[in-house]
């Protein structure tokens, strides 16, 4: 059993699979809100970590002092050895913490909906062998690739959305973890956005939902028990 941390950025926000799929293996959950007011973690409370993402841009470290004092805390995390996953905003401050930069597309396109993932070859020796066709997104920004940094795999519209740094540390731009009830919450609370460039329509985001959501979960199962053995 191990003690995993995970860093929400709403105190509403959901864990998803990623947070059912540990729960049923027994391990120490523990979910935390800085920007809500918990204190980040200790180093030694923790053997693993997990930043989810949000609705702000890792840009606004410049505005929030708790997305920056989270951001100095992910690098101390990476450089602990100890395992790390940053998820969309997680993963964007993760490329921050080590010199990436965090951008719109040029074209102002968006990324919500089920989309294809390419492997590179690194990737696909690494975790997406036996990826799912399709993964989840929701985001309106990408990442460079920091220095050091592996690129595991791409999508047409944004050429990074997977890297890994070191051994331990892995950064998704897409949501592995989203489940059918949190992909309805965020259709109810950003509709808006569905009418960005790029975004899927509703009724074809349900019909990959339907199709993808088991192989996500497959995937992101064996990931998890990559990850946490390495």
């Amino acid at each position: 059993m191990l003690r995993i941390v995970a860093i929400l950025h709403n105190p509403a926000g959901s864990t998803g699979h990623i947070g059912n799929i540990l729960q049923a293996q027994q391990h120490e959950f523990r979910v935390l809100c800085p920007l809500a007011g918990d204190p980040l973690p200790e180093a030694d409370s923790f053997d693993a970590a997990i930043v989810f993402g949000g609705k702000m841009s890792a840009n606004d470290c410049n505005t929030l002092p708790e997305l920056l004092a989270e951001l100095l805390w992910i690098r101390s995390v990476v450089e602990s050895g100890k395992p790390f996953l940053g998820i969309c905003l997680g993963a964007q401050l993760l490329a921050m913490a080590y010199g990436g930069k965090i951008t719109r597309h040029a074209e102002h396109v968006v990324e919500i909906g089920y989309y294809h993932l390419y492997p590179t070859v690194e990737g696909f020796s690494d975790i997406f062998a036996d990826m799912p066709e399709r993964f989840f997104q929701w985001h309106n920004e990408g990442f460079t690739l920091p220095e050091g940094a592996v690129k595991l795999v791409a999508s047409d519209a944004f050429p990074n959305q997977a890297f890994r740094l070191g051994a331990h540390a892995y950064g998704f731009q897409f949501h592995p973890e989203a489940t059918p009830e949190q992909i309805r919450y965020w259709h109810t609370r950003d509709s808006e956005e569905l009418s960005n460039p790029g975004a899927q329509t509703v009724a074809s985001q349900w019909t990959y939902q339907e199709r993808f959501n088991e192989d996500i979960r497959r995937w992101l199962n064996s990931f998890l028990d990559k990850w946490l053995r390495k």
